[in-house]
Order: C-alpha cells, then sequence, then structure tokens
C-alpha cells in the first residue's frame, strides 16, 4: 500500500501573498506556547508605544496651553494697567470737581493695583521688552509723585490749584504711561496670535502623527495575527484531514509540514500511526484472505481483531477532535479576541485623546495593565474577570464601563445626589470592599440577564438608606416561577459575597415579568458590624445555610 501527501489547504485569497511569511513562522523552532508569547509581547510592545507617543502628545499640547495661557494672562495685566491709568486720572478730575472724598480712595485703590500688575508684568515680560517696562516704572513714579502733590493741594483747600497742577502735570504723565504700555500690549496681542497659530499647527500635526501610527500599528498587529493564526491552522487542517481519511479507513495518509513544533511532532507521530494502521490493515487483509473458510474459532480471532481496529479508528477519531477543540479555543479565546478587544479600547482611547486628555491617559494606562495581565498569564485562559482597577476610581465609572462592555443590552444606571458625593473619587467616602461587592453583584446579575432571562434593558439603581447602600437590578427579562427555583453557582455567588461584608439581598420575579434583585450593603464599620451580627445570630438559630434560606424566603 502505497504512502500518498494529503492535499495542503488552501489560504483566503486575501492573504494568499503571506503563505511564505507564515511558512517561515512555522518552520521557526519553537513552541507553539514560545510563538504566541512572541506575538503577545509584540502587540505589547506596539501598544506601548502608541501610549508613549499618546503621552508625549499630551505632554506637548499641555505646554503650547500653557504658553496660551501666559500670553492671554499678560495680555489682560496690560489692558488692566490701561485701565487703571486712565481711571486714577478720572478719578482725580471727579474728585477736584465734586469734592467727593469717595474718589481719592478709588485712586489709592488703583495705584495699589496698578503696582500689583506692575509687578506681575515684570516676570511675564520677555528680556527684549524690558526698556518698556522701565519706562512704565519711571512713568508711574512720576505720576504718583504729581498725584502725591495734587492730593496734598487738594486737602488743604486749593482745589483751584491743585486742578491746575493736575491738568499741567498729572494727566500728561497719565499719557506717558500709556505709550509704552501701548506697546507692550500690541506686542502681547501678536504673542497671543502666534501662540495661538503654533497650537493649531501643532494639534494638526500631531493628530496626523497618532492616526498615522495607530493605523500603522492595526495593519502590523492585524498581519501578526493572521500569519500566527494561519501557521497554526494550515498545519491543523493539514492535520485534521489526514485523520478524517484514516478514520474512514485509508490508512495510506502521509502529512508533510514545515513546522518544527507541536505540530510537526505531531505530524510525525500521525505518519508513524498511520504506517502502523496500513500495515495491521494490510496483515489483517491477509489473514482474511488466508483463513477464509476456516472454522469458527478462526473467524472469532478475526472479528476480535476487527473490532480492535474500529475501536482504534474510535480513538483515533477522539484525539483529533479533542485537540481541534483545544486549539481551536487557543487560537479564538487567546489570540484573536484578546487582541481585538485591546484595538478597540485603543481606538476610545484615541477618539479622547482630541475631547478630553486625561481620560485618554487613563485609559491608556489601563490598556498598558490589561497588556502586562495578558504578558503574566502567558497564554493560559482567563477563566473569570480580574479585579477591576477602575473601582479605585469610584463605583459609579465601573458600573458604567461594565455597561459599555455589553453593547447589546440597553443598561441604564442611576444613582441619587448622595450616592455620588459619597462615591466622589476626591472624597472616597464608600469603601473598597463595599464598592467591589456592588460592581461583581450588578456583574453576576447582568451576566444572568443575558444568558439566562434574554433581557434588552435593565435599570440598576443606587440610593443611600439608613441601612446603607441599597442597589437594585431590575430587567425586562423572562423572568421565573420562585417556587421551582433552585439557587445555583450565580445566586451562591452573590449571596457569599454580599454576607462577606455584612449585607442582605433579595431577589422576587414572576414568568413573563422580569427580576428584580435588591441588595443592601453597609457603608460604615458600624454597619458591617451589625450586619455581620445579625448573620452570626440567623446561623445560630437556623444553620449554616442561613443566606441562601434568606434569600428563598424573599423570592415570592
Amino acid at each position: 500500500m502505497s504512502s500518498e501527501p494529503s492535499v495542503a489547504p488552501e489560504l483566503p485569497r486575501v492573504g494568499a501573498w503571506l503563505r511564505p511569511i507564515i511558512n517561515r513562522v512555522a518552520a521557526l523552532r519553537a513552541s507553539v506556547h514560545t510563538k504566541l508569547l512572541g506575538g503577545f509581547m509584540l502587540g505589547a510592545a506596539l501598544l506601548l508605544a502608541m501610549a508613549a507617543l499618546s503621552l508625549g502628545v499630551l505632554g506637548h499640547m499641555a505646554d503650547r496651553v500653557s504658553e496660551i495661557d501666559v500670553a492671554q494672562e499678560r495680555l489682560d495685566l496690560l489692558r488692566q494697567t490701561l485701565y487703571l491709568v486712565t481711571s486714577q486720572s478720572h478719578y482725580r478730575t471727579m474728585s477736584l470737581l465734586t469734592h467727593d472724598d469717595s474718589n481719592v480712595a478709588s485712586i489709592a485703590n488703583a495705584k495699589a493695583d496698578l503696582l500689583v500688575d506692575l509687578d506681575r508684568l515684570d516676570q511675564l515680560t520677555p528680556p527684549s521688552q524690558r526698556g518698556l517696562m522701565a519706562r512704565v516704572r519711571d512713568a508711574n513714579a512720576r505720576f504718583n509723585n504729581s498725584g502725591v502733590q495734587v492730593l496734598a493741594l487738594y486737602q488743604a483747600g486749593r482745589s483751584d490749584d491743585a486742578l491746575a497742577l493736575h491738568l499741567s502735570q498729572e494727566h500728561p504723565l497719565s499719557h506717558e504711561i500709556e505709550q509704552p504700555v501701548g506697546l507692550l500690549l500690541n506686542d502681547a496681542e501678536q504673542q497671543m496670535e502666534a501662540s495661538r497659530a503654533t497650537f493649531d499647527a501643532d494639534q494638526h500635526l500631531l493628530t496626523n502623527l497618532v492616526i498615522a501610527f495607530s493605523a500603522a500599528s492595526l495593519v502590523i498587529a492585524l498581519l501578526l495575527g493572521f500569519v500566527l493564526s494561519w501557521s497554526f491552522l494550515l498545519p491543523l487542517q493539514t492535520v485534521q484531514r489526514a485523520m478524517a481519511r484514516i478514520a474512514g479507513g485509508q490508512f495510506d495518509q502521509h502529512v508533510e509540514l514545515p513546522n518544527r513544533d507541536e505540530f510537526g511532532a505531531l505530524a510525525t507521530n500521525l505518519n508513524s500511526t498511520s504506517q502502523e494502521l496500513a500495515a495491521m490493515y494490510g496483515t489483517l487483509e491477509d489473514l482474511n484472505r488466508q483463513l477464509r473458510g476456516t472454522n469458527t474459532e478462526l473467524l472469532a480471532q478475526l472479528q476480535a481483531q476487527v473490532e480492535e481496529l474500529a475501536r482504534s479508528r474510535g480513538l483515533i477519531t477522539q484525539a483529533e477532535e479533542r485537540l481541534r477543540r483545544e486549539l481551536a479555543e487557543v487560537l479564538h479565546s487567546r489570540v484573536q479576541n484578546r487582541l481585538l478587544m485591546v484595538w478597540y479600547r485603543l481606538e476610545d482611547a484615541l477618539d479622547l485623546v482630541r475631547s478630553d486628555p486625561a481620560a485618554a491617559a487613563e485609559l491608556l494606562f489601563d490598556i498598558r495593565q490589561q497588556v502586562d495581565d495578558i504578558r503574566e498569564q502567558d497564554v493560559r485562559e482567563l477563566s473569570h474577570r480580574l479585579h477591576p482597577s477602575i473601582i479605585r476610581a469610584g463605583l459609579l465609572p465601573a458600573l458604567e464601563t461594565l455597561a459599555e462592555e455589553l453593547p447589546r443590552l440597553e443598561i441604564i444606571i442611576a444613582a441619587d445626589a448622595e450616592v455620588r458625593s459619597l462615591d466622589d473619587a476626591a472624597r472616597n467616602a464608600i469603601p473598597e470592599a463595599v464598592r467591589l461587592t456592588a460592581y461583581r453583584v450588578v456583574e453576576e446579575a447582568l451576566g444572568n440577564a443575558v444568558k439566562h432571562a434574554n433581557a434588552t434593558h435593565v435599570d440598576v439603581e443606587l440610593h443611600v438608606t439608613s441601612s446603607g447602600l441599597a442597589v437594585t437590578v431590575r430587567d425586562n427579562g423572562e423572568g421565573f416561577n420562585p417556587r421551582t427555583l433552585r439557587p445555583g453557582l450565580g445566586l451562591g455567588s452573590i449571596s457569599a459575597r454580599v454576607g462577606r461584608v455584612g449585607g442582605t439581598w433579595t431577589i422576587s420575579a414572576a414568568p413573563g415579568e422580569g427580576t428584580l434583585l435588591t441588595v443592601v450593603l453597609p457603608l460604615s464599620v458600624e454597619q458591617v458590624q451589625d450586619g455581620l451580627h445579625r448573620q452570626v445570630t440567623l446561623g445560630q438559630e437556623h444553620g449554616a445555610d442561613a443566606d441562601s434560606s434568606r434569600a428563598v424566603a424573599h423570592f415570592a
């Protein structure tokens, strides 16, 4: 029986030109684990580079904003200086004509404010304009001395002499101040326009840079995912076809793979098995021809061998199916899904760069943490969600993020003013254990609403009561009959989490009317102690299964 190589599967047309690269990756002398880890590391490097570029862009644009703020402050101070000088002349004239002493006090206040503004302008004025500031200082000193003389004549009752001195000396000095201030004002306006133009140009340039880098990173990530996945899928499909033919009785299969990893070893073992099965089958055929027509004992022995061969086929088919499932899970869950998730969150961060840099930086930090988690776990499956880091920023932001992760479910989150005040990141008045418990309870309830209740809309409400923080989750799903409910893993998890912090919970539902879950969690040490004391008392009265019994009692 001759050995025939199996026909290799074809790539999709769009990626057929990548076959040489895929074959080279497959031929690398490294394990599947190492190749996957290398792909994750390259993806992590791209994300870190994107994060570094984004942070650099944010820092640069922040510097440009600071320049504009300084220019605006200088412009405002110069305008204020002109106003203060003009107002002094106005108040002086009014005091001399109306003899209203309140105008004298206004002049003193204007002079004091002007000195403060000049001190600040000295700090903001560039070295090239210091000469003009010196002229302003000198003219203001003479202006103040003249004002002292005019005030002395006014207070001595010599109003006419004071008015004459004001018109001949003090008022012209105010114009002498206004001239260099006007020059400084023109320079400040030009500086403001230049700063704004620079900001707009930098913003356009850096935005295009971020977009170009993001697009390039996306293309690289997609190519990497395609090459890695098909370097595994091609040999897997080849082995699958060969094993299917072997299971169908064609034992002359021979698999040729470029892989030097576990798939290569699998192909070698498969070829050995195929040869052994082919030899065995040939032997059986020879025996069948030789022993045909012999006695019942020989026929029984031959039947036993045939049954053994059938069992071997079944084992081969089972092994192939198990291997296919395991590798499909690795490729789908640990490569494509995680890379796509990181990509989507990166697009969100890119959208926030211009509208909310702080939120973009926070999201990029979270993305980097997510990449670190993937790296630390290597290629092990994430069997449960990790501790949500956003819970540190508050319960409400964490719940809003959770709602965004379930786009097929319309989720409305409402909280009263006291909850929002307690949950403020600066105040941080809700204990972290309580926040995390509330988050996990809502997460479990939303999961049940999607998986079991087929709900399309969920209302999540939070408010403060005398007993603590009340969280209600109401869905419009199929509901259930409380009499037939058997608490499973989900309700057991809710009960354990709530009981750990001394809280209480109830659930009510009816067929076709949705489900309502209510949880009350303590907000202070005293409430935690009271809740735990009630649980201990209830446990002493009703046994170790108090939490589940109490929950079932409220199902109606």
